[in-house]
Protein backbone atom coordinates (compact mmCIF):
# COMPACT_ATOMS: atom_id res chain seq x y z
CA UNK A 1 0.00 0.00 0.00
CA UNK A 2 2.77 2.31 0.67
CA UNK A 3 4.19 2.08 -3.08
CA UNK A 4 0.72 3.37 -3.73
CA UNK A 5 0.63 6.16 -1.76
CA UNK A 6 4.32 7.23 -2.32
CA UNK A 7 3.40 7.22 -6.52
CA UNK A 8 0.10 9.45 -5.62
CA UNK A 9 2.51 11.59 -3.84
CA UNK A 10 5.18 11.63 -6.16
CA UNK A 11 2.75 12.40 -9.26
CA UNK A 12 1.16 15.04 -7.56
CA UNK A 13 4.52 16.76 -6.62
CA UNK A 14 5.41 16.42 -10.49
CA UNK A 15 1.80 18.10 -12.04
CA UNK A 16 1.31 14.88 -13.97
CA UNK A 17 -2.23 14.53 -13.71
CA UNK A 18 -2.88 11.75 -15.99
CA UNK A 19 -1.07 9.60 -13.59
CA UNK A 20 -2.49 10.87 -10.65
CA UNK A 21 -5.88 10.08 -12.06
CA UNK A 22 -4.64 6.65 -12.41
CA UNK A 23 -2.98 6.64 -9.39
CA UNK A 24 -6.00 7.56 -7.03
CA UNK A 25 -7.82 4.74 -8.85
CA UNK A 26 -5.02 2.35 -8.30
CA UNK A 27 -5.04 3.04 -4.68
CA UNK A 28 -8.69 3.58 -4.04
CA UNK A 29 -8.97 -0.36 -5.51
CA UNK A 30 -6.30 -1.56 -3.44
CA UNK A 31 -8.16 0.35 0.02
CA UNK A 32 -11.46 -1.10 -0.73
CA UNK A 33 -9.77 -4.61 -1.53
CA UNK A 34 -7.82 -4.38 1.98
CA UNK A 35 -11.15 -2.98 3.36
CA UNK A 36 -10.21 -1.80 7.13
CA UNK A 37 -12.14 1.14 9.39
CA UNK A 38 -11.66 3.96 6.94
CA UNK A 39 -10.72 2.05 3.97
CA UNK A 40 -13.83 2.73 2.15
CA UNK A 41 -14.36 6.28 2.72
CA UNK A 42 -10.92 7.18 1.85
CA UNK A 43 -11.22 4.61 -1.62
CA UNK A 44 -14.32 6.40 -2.57
CA UNK A 45 -12.87 10.20 -2.35
CA UNK A 46 -9.97 8.91 -4.01
CA UNK A 47 -12.26 7.71 -6.72
CA UNK A 48 -14.18 10.58 -6.93
CA UNK A 49 -11.30 12.87 -7.45
CA UNK A 50 -9.81 10.59 -9.88
CA UNK A 51 -12.78 10.86 -12.04
CA UNK A 52 -13.01 14.39 -12.20
CA UNK A 53 -9.27 14.06 -12.96
CA UNK A 54 -9.91 11.92 -15.57
CA UNK A 55 -12.65 13.66 -17.24
CA UNK A 56 -11.15 17.01 -16.82
CA UNK A 57 -8.54 15.45 -19.32
CA UNK A 58 -10.51 13.38 -21.72
CA UNK A 59 -9.53 10.15 -20.25
CA UNK A 60 -13.07 9.26 -20.84
CA UNK A 61 -11.92 5.26 -20.69
CA UNK A 62 -10.46 5.81 -16.98
CA UNK A 63 -13.16 8.01 -15.99
CA UNK A 64 -16.00 5.04 -17.12
CA UNK A 65 -14.17 2.52 -14.94
CA UNK A 66 -14.57 4.74 -11.66
CA UNK A 67 -18.61 4.72 -12.67
CA UNK A 68 -18.49 1.10 -13.18
CA UNK A 69 -17.50 0.33 -9.80
CA UNK A 70 -20.57 2.42 -9.24
CA UNK A 71 -19.20 5.33 -7.45
CA UNK A 72 -22.11 6.80 -5.79
CA UNK A 73 -23.08 10.51 -6.99
CA UNK A 74 -22.70 11.78 -3.70
CA UNK A 75 -18.97 11.05 -3.62
CA UNK A 76 -18.40 12.46 -6.97
CA UNK A 77 -20.03 15.62 -5.70
CA UNK A 78 -18.40 15.73 -2.35
CA UNK A 79 -14.77 15.59 -4.33
CA UNK A 80 -16.04 18.38 -7.13
CA UNK A 81 -16.65 20.69 -4.48
CA UNK A 82 -13.05 20.43 -3.05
Amino acid sequence: MAYLEEGLAQNRSMGARPQVARSCLDLAEALLRRGRAGDRDRALDLLARGALEARSLGMAVLAARVEDAGIPATARTRAGSR
